[in-house]
């Protein structure tokens, strides 16, 4: 299909060369008269003002959409409609581009997902929060021993990173050895490099379960709702040295007390026994700090 502008150019062409006359050319052509003589008028000046502020306003606020450009257009006493912003904006190539998720860090496991048999076989860790009375954060981390749900850890800390996660398990295997694996979710603290590779060099595997699956991870989440119901929703934390307290007394009644249901209603230290102690007690480690033997755990991070 050959355009208007087209056939212009054509009969414009042909009267160069003098072949015929402008009123049979349009006719051979098929071409209105009147559309040949027509001259579009040139954009008008306030037209030319608007698609100068339209493309101003466009690079000032990259993130604008047309609705956006078009309020500020008319707060700036410019009458002009939605469409027709929309039509300039595209015309001109201002549109929006859109923002590109950014992919989510996943931990890759090195050991199949597997259900622990004996005491150590399998580690599990997960953080849960809670506030001070002033509004003050408090970030747990919870190690728990999947077999015997004996609580290894209760890390209570304003803000964790991945250095004081290693921290806590080089304690945790000072006093009660290794585990064969340890499973978690993809949180950031337990993806990063430097956690990996020390669980590498320290030849623990890993289990992460899938994104947004936490029934995958259901010891340490029982053990949260425990935690949760027993002690931090019937609690009033001052300050972080009570938090410390409070939740390191209810960890020692948990490990030597409360019956399991999970466990023939025994209590978790009656089936965990830890390979680096001679006893199933627990020890109030958030009372105090624990000095790690050199040479239980080498020093591999």
């Amino acid at each position: 299909m050959v355009s208007p502008a087209q056939k212009k150019s054509a009969v414009e062409h042909v009267l160069k060369l003098g072949l015929c006359s402008l009123r049979r050319a349009c006719r051979y052509l098929r071409l209105n008269r009147s559309v040949y003589h027509y001259r579009p008028r040139a954009r008008q000046e306030a037209e030319t003002a608007l698609v100068k502020r339209v493309i101003a306003l466009s690079l000032e606020h990259p993130r604008y959409g047309y609705r956006f450009i078009t309020e500020l257009l008319r707060r700036e006493g410019w009458t002009v409609s939605l469409r027709k912003v929309q039509r300039l904006r595209r015309k001109e190539g201002l549109g929006v581009k859109p923002v590109a998720k950014k992919a989510r860090r996943r931990g890759e496991s090195t050991t199949p997902a597997v259900t622990a048999d004996c005491p150590n076989a399998v580690w599990c860790w997960d953080f849960i929060f809670d506030r001070t009375e002033d509004g003050r954060t408090l970030k747990i981390l919870s190690l728990v021993d999947e077999y015997s749900r004996y609580c290894i850890r209760l890390r209570v800390e304003p803000r964790m990173q991945a250095a004081m996660v290693v921290e806590t398990i080089r304690e945790a295997m000072a006093e009660y050895g290794a585990p064969t694996a340890i499973r978690s979710d993809n949180g950031s603290e337990f993806v990063a490099n430097e956690i990996r590779q020390w669980l590498e060099a320290a030849k623990i595997g890993t289990i992460y379960i899938e994104p947004g699956s936490p029934w995958q991870n259901p010891w340490v989440e029982s053990f949260h709702s425990r935690l949760r119901e027993e002690c931090l929703n019937r609690e009033l934390f001052y300050g972080l040295a009570e938090a410390r307290l409070v939740i390191g007394d209810w960890r020692e009644h948990y490990n030597n007390d409360r019956p399991h249901s999970g466990i023939n209603y025994k209590s978790p230290s009656q089936v965990y026994q830890p390979q680096g102690s001679g006893s199933g007690r627990a020890a109030p480690s958030l009372r105090r700090s624990l000095a790690i033997p050199p040479i239980l755990i080498p020093n591999i991070s």
